[in-house]
Parts: structure tokens; sequence; C-alpha cells
């Protein structure tokens, strides 16, 4: 499948929290990743807020979020990293 990348938008927002839960879930086995749903948006509208950087890796023709990357420009950090199982 092809992948297209693109700037975040309020749209993908619930696609992105759930591929955030789903992928820390899968590194740390044991730890409900469910319960920081809330910490995770809050983080996220803070980032976005702040105008750094989300990136999202868009799957095929129907749009599914594959992944996606948050950078801040000003210093370079990349704070999170998550990729869809599938992919």
């Amino acid at each position: 499948m092809d992948l297209t990348f693109q700037d975040y938008a309020e749209a993908h927002r619930a696609a992105l929290i759930d591929l955030w839960v789903e992928s820390w879930s899968e590194v740390y086995a044991g730890i409900d990743f469910n319960e920081r749903r809330a910490w995770f948006a809050d983080h996220l509208a803070g980032w976005a807020e702040a105008c750094d950087s989300i990136r999202l890796a868009i799957e095929g023709s129907d749009g599914a979020l594959a992944g996606f990357i948050l950078i801040s420009p000003r210093t370079g950090l990349r704070e999170q990293i998550c990729v869809a199982r599938s992919r």
C-alpha cells in the first residue's frame, strides 16, 4: 500500500489517540494505556497548541492512519513515534 504524509488535522485526533494506545500497549504489555488516554489527549492538544509538528502517515485511498510522529522544530525533539501494527 502507498503511504502519503501530511500534517495533523483535528479530524485525525481519535484515530491518532487510538493508535497511541495500541502501540504503547503492544510495547508495554501488562500496562493499561486506555487509562492514559486522557493524558495523551491533553498532551496532543498542548503539542499542537505550541505549534510543534505532528506528521501523519496515511495509508491507501481510505485514509487509514498508518503512523505518526511528534517533532519539535525548535529543539529537534522527536517526542512520540507510533506505527500501526499492520505496518
